[in-house]
């Protein structure tokens, strides 16, 4: 308030800030952009647009992926405009990396310090929403083929529980992706209407040859990064079914080594106990002259036993492992090819 008091009147200045909080931030076919009465009884011309933001992470993993967004209301005053953005709740701030964050603020002091004719020019001050919509979209794309990489990386993965950690990691990423692409169809779809019933676009030529040709080039993006999105639902869809895949296995692994447990224990103990049974069933020494084994002896069979048995398991053991190991880099192989 008292920064635009410096530069137009008290009253309009209060009425400027008071229409923000009417702002209905959707978009309507019937709803034009509301003018405002200036102190000298002049027009305020207005036209609200939808800005977003995805800061670049540079291929950063982790750093995380955000999209805001943001309307802001472009006034037109006889000495110049002001852009007003909307304020943010506590749950859009957490998301901001810088403060200019879905604002148009990346401009050196030079800009703002050396004489210009775009300061203060409507024309200009409608394209910068515009052209940061168009840089956000390329961000968008250079996100997206980052986030390409990931279900391959979930699909490579062994380990059930760190597939299904990266899973949920890429399709979050890609909702946000997709919210980002839904929320500049919205912004297209204002820009369209805005060229449809709004003064301050209608009263300046430039403004809507530009219009209609940012709002031309904007909506072939997002048919293309729509039809990007498609293929994308399709490969996570894929990626599930490969995380799945490898659950089941480690799954029928955990059943092959608790029933080779149960094997193993069986086998060792199954030829001690038959020895034991054998000679405690009184059948040998009823004869006098039979020669009636010690129990050492019974001892030493039961030992003897016990360690081929062990060897055998140990042996089927590690076969089994190649086998699996042949079946995992043919498996590995295929997915490269």
């Amino acid at each position: 308030m008292s920064l635009l008091s410096r530069f137009i009147s008290a009253q309009d200045a209060r009425n400027m800030l008071e229409s923000m909080g009417e702002m209905v931030q959707r978009v309507s076919a019937n709803r034009a952009n509301k003018t405002i009465e200036s102190n000298d009884g002049k027009r305020i011309y207005t036209v609200d647009l939808l800005c977003q933001n995805l800061p670049a992470r540079s291929g950063n993993a982790t750093e995380p992926l955000r999209a805001i967004s943001r309307w802001c209301r472009i006034f037109e005053l006889d000495r110049g405009t002001v852009t007003i953005y909307q304020a943010m709740d506590e749950t859009e701030k957490e998301k901001l990396r810088w403060p200019h964050n879905a604002i148009w603020l990346n401009r050196g002091k030079d800009y703002y310090l050396q004489p210009s004719d775009s300061i203060g020019d409507v024309v200009e001050a409608f394209k910068i929403p515009v052209k940061y919509e168009r840089y956000n979209l390329a961000n968008w794309r250079i996100e997206f083929d980052f986030w390409e990489n990931q279900p391959f990386q979930v699909m490579v993965t062994d380990d059930a529980d760190v597939a299904s950690a990266r899973l949920a990691a890429a399709l979050k990423e890609l909702a946000i992706l997709s919210e980002f692409i839904t929320v500049a169809f919205l912004s297209t779809r204002n820009l369209q209407r805005r060229l449809d019933n709004n003064e301050l676009i209608q009263r300046h030529c430039l403004i809507r040859e530009y219009a209609k040709e940012q709002l031309e080039e904007l909506q072939k993006e997002i048919v293309q990064y729509r039809t990007l999105l498609e293929k994308a639902s399709t490969l996570l869809a894929n990626t599930a079914q490969s995380v799945q895949a490898v659950a089941n296995r480690e799954t029928a692994e955990a059943a092959e080594k608790t029933n080779t447990f149960l094997n193993f224990a069986t086998t060792v103990f199954f030829i001690p106990t038959l020895i034991i049974s054998f000679y405690s069933m009184s059948i040998i020494g009823q004869n006098q002259d039979e020669t009636v084994p010690t129990t050492t002896a019974v001892l030493i069979g039961c030992i003897i036993s016990v360690i081929v048995g062990i060897a055998s398991l140990i042996i089927f053991r590690i076969a089994q492992k190649r086998r699996h190991k042949r079946a995992k880099q043919m498996f590995l192989q295929e997915i490269k090819q």
